[in-house]
């Protein structure tokens, strides 16, 4: 086996592996086992800050609004799960304490109830939604993640051309058939500079 490190640098912080294209694994240190000659790529963006966020809800066409304040708690040991089943146009949506230009956004799962199909939008007034170009994500494609006492799956978006929010939610284009709408955690991250990751092939 062989163990890849990545170490970033001031005022930078680790991204994510990929081989070609793909992502492999957002943890920084990574253990593969060698079968053949393949590149990894290490990816790196300027250090993002986190946001305070005061309020979250999620919302179904044919129901309404909840408030699902669990998920901006600050805890994975917590979560949201819906009494109703995730159709087109449900969403997951959080309000920033300020306006804020948005460079990253995670979104942690448990093991089922994710969409099928979903994708980032954010607004500056929570009524005109734009969608956030390269966000869209399949729920199948969450990283799981395993930190005693409890696991969750992982999706994170990071936004190569950062846009002004106030409000940012996660939008199901495909809703996964019968399954409710569960999340642990809803985070958003700011960035100063307008700036794609950096990048350095081993």
């Amino acid at each position: 086996n062989v163990t890849l490190t990545a170490t970033a640098n001031s005022g930078y912080e680790f991204v994510n592996w990929t081989v070609n294209g793909n992502i492999v694994s957002i943890s920084p240190e990574y253990t593969f086992t060698v079968n053949s000659e393949i590149e990894y790529v290490a990816h790196f963006q300027i250090a993002l800050e986190k946001l305070e966020l005061t309020a979250a809800k999620a919302t179904f066409p044919s129901y309404g609004s909840i408030t699902t304040n669990s998920i901006i708690d600050g805890s994975y040991n917590t979560d949201y799960l819906s009494d109703i089943v995730q159709s087109t146009g449900s969403t997951i949506e959080v309000t920033l304490a300020r306006e804020a230009l948005i460079g990253k956004v995670n979104m942690y799962f448990g093991l089922n109830n994710r969409p099928h199909i979903a994708m980032i939008q954010v607004s500056t007034d929570n009524k005109h939604w734009k969608d956030v170009e390269g966000t869209k994500f399949k729920g199948d494609d969450a990283i799981y993640q395993s930190v005693p006492p409890t696991y969750r799956y992982v999706i994170t978006k990071h936004i190569s051309q950062p846009v002004v929010a106030k409000y940012v939610r996660m939008y199901v284009v495909t809703p996964q058939l019968t399954h409710n709408l569960q999340m642990k955690e809803f985070e958003v991250y700011e960035t100063h500079i307008d700036v794609a990751p950096r990048t350095i092939s081993v």
